[in-house]
């Protein structure tokens, strides 16, 4: 699905829905987005990016997304980077049960690719969408 398929499918549940986005924090410019990677030395997926630019973060639908931005409570920090077994999984949002949907660390670069991870689950980190506009239609809207 193109960017802009995603965008009107999110833009859709939006107008169906328009309480369940009520307190996403919008306002993120290329340069917030570009000061959080020079100073973690991580480089965001594409996708994260183009939606934290469009929509914000925080609650979104059905799910949070976590936030760059330190005075926001969902800022990404907060919840801790993930490390299992050698790999990193920079955490974008969460089950409500301890799991962690997210991006894993490929020396610097974030996945494209959405990944869960669950303690209970035996750790190991399993794909379950292609980029972040996937997940947050598999996930966040009706």
């Amino acid at each position: 699905m193109s960017y802009e398929k995603y965008v009107e499918k999110i833009g859709e549940a939006i107008s169906a829905n328009p309480k369940w986005f009520l307190e996403a924090e919008k306002d993120y410019l290329e340069s917030n987005l570009h000061t959080y990677e020079e100073k973690t030395g991580l480089r965001l997926p594409s996708a994260y990016k183009e939606f934290l630019s469009e929509f914000g973060s925080g609650y979104f639908g059905r799910i949070w997304v976590s936030s760059i931005r330190k005075d926001s409570p969902f800022y990404v920090e907060n919840y801790g980077i993930i490390k299992f077994k050698e790999r990193v999984l920079f955490p974008a949002s969460d089950d409500g049960c301890g799991g962690f949907y997210g991006f894993i660390d490929n020396d610097g670069a974030l996945s494209e690719n959405v990944f869960y991870w669950h303690p209970d689950d035996g750790g190991e980190f399993k794909k379950v969408s292609e980029n972040f506009f996937e997940f947050v239609i598999n996930f966040a809207v009706p």
